[in-house]
């Protein structure tokens, strides 16, 4: 791939983030809305829409990179039984892996913890919320 591609390829998928990002902002905060959220426009609600940007973009470049590389090295009509697997488990896999990672630099390098308080104060339920995502995702891009 020549670096103008991968540029284009790059831009594409910071786009496609940003417009993810935004739906899942406005699905989360419309659904937490009707449970009774206040919905307040000032500088904390820019800061979780920012949030919301960085996994977007992050997250939707990876597991689309991802899928594009699958889909072009994978023998799809051998392993046709298998696709649905493949691809999902791999996008499960790498999206606990960035996550991870956006974590580690966010609590880190934003919020000034140290990497043995970020491990120690480590719980599931920081991924469980982009893990249901992801695989509700992956199912709408793997059923049609």
């Amino acid at each position: 791939m020549d670096i103008q591609k991968t540029i284009q390829y790059f831009f594409k998928a910071f786009f496609q983030g940003i417009v993810i990002s935004l739906v899942i902002f406005c699905v989360i905060i419309g659904i937490e809305y009707t449970f009774g959220r206040t919905l307040n426009l000032n500088n904390d609600l820019l800061v979780e829409i920012g949030y919301y940007c960085v996994y977007g973009i992050i997250l939707s470049t990876v597991n689309g990179a991802y899928f594009d590389y699958i889909n072009k090295k994978v023998n799809w009509i051998k392993y046709s039984k298998y696709r649905f697997l493949i691809s999902s488990l791999g996008s499960v896999i790498l999206t606990i892996i960035a996550v991870f990672f956006i974590r580690i630099i966010t609590e880190i390098f934003i919020y000034k913890v140290s990497f043995n308080q970020f491990i120690k104060n480590e719980k599931i339920g920081f991924y469980l919320i982009t893990l249901l995502i992801t695989i509700i995702i992956s199912l709408f891009f793997n059923l049609i």
